[in-house]
């Protein structure tokens, strides 16, 4: 079992405090730059202010820890070997993803393309482009199954 060290304990700390420094940037440190002032509005500024940083602090040690985990105690005892796909049933895989792929691709750029050209839609467009969308993304990580299945062996 491996022990953890002084250096160990610090990364991890500076894991932690490195995700937590990034999630406030990224946020604009929780500034609701565009509300108007007014007494209520400074109110509810407050309130997004704690639970922003709040929340920051629950995902940058979820996450930091998560990220220090899987580096610090990666498993390194044998290397994963990449099979080449020569057999038919390989290329079955390819013959089946790939159009899959390039549907959803359309469809995808098909709906980017309704929505560049009409932002203000209708709830009833937007909840049919959140369906379609919500299909691709089933399809890819369908695609990025087979694939993996393809080149992979357990």
């Amino acid at each position: 079992m491996q022990r953890l060290t002084w250096k160990d304990y610090l990364a991890w700390i500076g894991t932690v405090l490195g995700l937590f420094v990034l999630f406030l940037w990224v946020g604009d440190f929780g500034k609701l730059g565009y509300l108007v002032q007014s007494p209520i509005s400074d109110y509810i500024s407050n309130l997004w202010l704690i639970t922003y940083i709040a929340g920051g602090g629950v995902f940058s040690v979820f996450m930091g820890s998560l990220i220090f985990f899987a580096v610090k105690f990666k498993e390194r005892g044998e290397e994963v070997t990449i099979k080449v796909p020569r057999a038919k049933e390989d290329l079955f895989f390819f013959k089946i993803s790939f159009p899959f792929l390039i549907t959803s691709s359309a469809l995808l750029g098909y709906d980017i393309s309704l929505y560049l050209s009409n932002p203000v839609t209708t709830m009833n467009y937007q909840f049919v482009i959140g369906l379609l969308i919500t299909f691709e993304v089933a399809v890819l990580g369908a695609i990025i199954f087979v694939i993996y299945k393809a080149f992979y062996s357990d």
